[in-house]
Order: structure tokens, then C-alpha cells, then sequence
């Protein structure tokens, strides 16, 4: 008489099997995705830079009552004027010419990206005291979480309305400048106003992309229609 013995997997089996599948499923979105994974390395190393710039200038100020004015962040040169004069320009401690702002940075951040894509920084006063700072940078991920919670998503922030700007920091005493002319980039490829805040365009089911603004939506290729 024949005996039938049913075996069940051990749970080493199990375990080894779990591991092979997710190592394979690793595998494949490493091999589909390679940008997007890498472009999300490259957002969250901004956003921890920036932070760590901030609490930096809050001890700054809490020890001179101002800011650092532009000069004392921004690089001189073609992109920021020589001297830096203005209340907005670029920062990048990799900069030869950068300066530095010894005792509370060893050096100030640089855009993992730059010079494509540079670090914003704005003052409310560029010659004596500032009183308050922001800083932004350009994300590489599209409705990153926390661009949209600090609502900049989709480049709606940038010092003195020079949206584009996905991310930003700022001094305790203000609030982030956010746009507030978001634009809608259809599935028909126009770009169409679609209200002054990033839900008011996701509640439009026309809508293929969101921007900050006309002429970032404008600068898609092909060219949406109707744009100059």
C-alpha cells in the first residue's frame, strides 16, 4: 500500500523565498526607474541641507539680531553681480570664490545639481540688517510631499515672484512666498489658468501637469499652443 506524506515549507523556505522576491522586485525598479531614484536621493539631500542652513542662520541672528546679508551668502560673479548688491542671488560653498560664514558653517550649502540647478537666497534688506531670509531650491521629484505641504509644488515659490522653485526654507518670522497663478498643462497641450492654488488645478480632469506659473508651463516641449 502506497503512502502519500505531505510536507509543508520550513520557514527558512519561506524566508529565502520572500527574500529572493524582494530582491527581485528591488531589482526591477532599480532597472525601470533609475532617475526617478536617483532624482529622489538628490531632493532629499536638498531638503537636509537647507534645514541645517537655517539653523544655522537662526543662530546667527540670535547672536547679531540680522541675517547675513547676500554678500555674506552669495558667490560674486556672473550669476550674482560683483560685488553681490541685490536682495536675491545663488550660494554654493564649492564656489572659489564663495564666502564663508565661519563659527556657524564649516561651508555653506551647494546645489548637489549645480550649477543646472542653484540654491536661491533672499533678504529683505541687502546693505544693513536683515530681518528675515528665505532659500529655495528646484526639486527633481513632482509633487514631492513635502513641496506640496510647504506649498511650492510644482515651482510655485521663488524670491520676489521668480517662481520655479519647488522647495524652500525660511526665517521663523515670515512665511513662504507661494504663487498664486498655477497653470494647468492639458492633455490637448495648452496652458490654461486654472486658479490660485495647486488643488484648484488637480480638481480639473483636463490637467496633464501642474506649474507655478505661464511660462514654466510655456516651456514644455512641444510647445503648448497658444503660447508665445
Amino acid at each position: 500500500m502506497n503512502t502519500f506524506k505531505n510536507k509543508g515549507f520550513t520557514l527558512v523556505e519561506i524566508l529565502i523565498v520572500v527574500g529572493v522576491i524582494a530582491a527581485l522586485a528591488l531589482a526591477l525598479v532599480v532597472l525601470i526607474n533609475p532617475m526617478k531614484m536617483t532624482g529622489s536621493a538628490l531632493d532629499t539631500k536638498k531638503k537636509s541641507e537647507l534645514s541645517r542652513f537655517k539653523k544655522a542662520l537662526e543662530e546667527y541672528y540670535n547672536d547679531t539680531g540680522c541675517y547675513p546679508r547676500p554678500n555674506q551668502i552669495c558667490y560674486p560673479g556672473i550669476d550674482n553681480g560683483s560685488p553681490v548688491s541685490g536682495t536675491v542671488c545663488f550660494m554654493c560653498g564649492k564656489e572659489a570664490n564663495s564666502p564663508q560664514l565661519t563659527g556657524y558653517l564649516d561651508t555653506l550649502p551647494c546645489d548637489p545639481q549645480h550649477p543646472t540647478k542653484k540654491y536661491q537666497y533672499q533678504v529683505n534688506d541687502a546693505s544693513n540688517c536683515p530681518k528675515w531670509f528665505k532659500v529655495f531650491t528646484d526639486l527633481n521629484i513632482n509633487n514631492d510631499l513635502d513641496s506640496i505641504r510647504t506649498g511650492c509644488g510644482n515651482g510655485g515659490c521663488g524670491g520676489t515672484s521668480l517662481y520655479g522653485y519647488d522647495y524652500g526654507e525660511g526665517s521663523l518670522n515670515i512665511v513662504l512666498p507661494v504663487s498664486h497663478n498655477f497653470v494647468c498643462h492639458t492633455f490637448s497641450n495648452t496652458c490654461d489658468v486654472c486658479g490660485r492654488t495647486v488643488e484648484a488645478c488637480q480638481q480639473q480632469s483636463t490637467c496633464r501637469e501642474i506649474y507655478g506659473n505661464l511660462s514654466l508651463c510655456c516651456n514644455q516641449f512641444p510647445k503648448p499652443v497658444g503660447c508665445p
